[in-house]
Parts: C-alpha cells; sequence; structure tokens
C-alpha cells in the first residue's frame, strides 16, 4: 500500500492549526493551565481544584481522567474545559499515532505480522522491525482516506 502524503502534510497542517486553538481555548476556559495529556494534572484539576468527586479505575481503584471519566465529568457538570481536554487527547493521538507515521523509503506503508499473534490466538500487527508502518488492524478512519491501494 501506499499513500497520499501531499494530502496526508496537509492534513497534519490542518490538525496542528486545530490543536493550537483547542489549546488556546483551554487557557482561556479553564481556572489554571494544565495539561490536558498528563493524567496526574487532570486530577489535581478536576477532582481537587475543581472539588469534583474523583471516577476511579475499576482495574487499580485510583482515581483517573481516562476518556471515560471525561465524558461522564461533561454529561454530569457539563464543564467546558472537560471536552476541550477530551478533543484535544483525540486529536494529539490522531497526530502523533497516524499523521507523523514513518514510511518506508518507498513511501509506502508496512506492517509487521506476529505470528504467535495475542493471548486469545488472534493474528496482531504492528510496526516493522525497521521502526516504520503502524498496526494495520485498527486505522483511524480519518486516516484511511489518505491510503492509495496498488494498481494491479
Amino acid at each position: 500500500r501506499s499513500s497520499d502524503l501531499a494530502a496526508l502534510g496537509d492534513m497534519k497542517i490542518r490538525i496542528e492549526n486545530e490543536l493550537t486553538e483547542l489549546y488556546a481555548e483551554l487557557a482561556a476556559t479553564a481556572e489554571v493551565n494544565f495539561n490536558p495529556l498528563s493524567p496526574k494534572q487532570c486530577i489535581e484539576y478536576f477532582y481537587t481544584r475543581k472539588r469534583i468527586k474523583p471516577y476511579t479505575s475499576r482495574k487499580t481503584g485510583n482515581p483517573t481522567c481516562d476518556d471515560k471519566a471525561l465524558q461522564r465529568i461533561i454529561r454530569r457538570y457539563g464543564l467546558p474545559e472537560a471536552r476541550i481536554a477530551q478533543r484535544i487527547r483525540k486529536r494529539e493521538k490522531l497526530k502523533g499515532t497516524y499523521l507523523e507515521m514513518v514510511f518506508d523509503g518507498d513511501h509506502r506503508l508496512r506492517c509487521s505480522y506476529n505470528p504467535r499473534g495475542t493471548k486469545f490466538s488472534r493474528l496482531s500487527s504492528d510496526q516493522t522491525i525497521f521502526g516504520t508502518g503502524a498496526n494495520m488492524q485498527n486505522i483511524h478512519p480519518e486516516f484511511k482516506e489518505f491510503i492509495v491501494a496498488d494498481p494491479e
């Protein structure tokens, strides 16, 4: 598979501009500056500063500000900074995982399959041994439009 690198670069610029606007909106909305990508700072902001009853992880029993917790904060308290933090996280994930992906020298996107798979005996994929490509089994929908199939 190859990719439309020019369109991918344009999308990266658009996402970076959107992130700049979101960070500015968060700074204008929140009582104090905090990094929405830092679980520790989010917990401090929402549970200590805003005095929201902490949502806890079922696995660890510790306070969490994961996506589900932010969604509950938005639904229950209607805090705009939680909505903005959630949007920033989604855009940063798209940018870091897909838009800054390293392609092979021939501009193709490849992956490496693990024959042992997962603990439930399913096939799994990941980056190649050269550090290029990505897990091709769960590509972000916004990234799929940039993948171009090889002509046969």
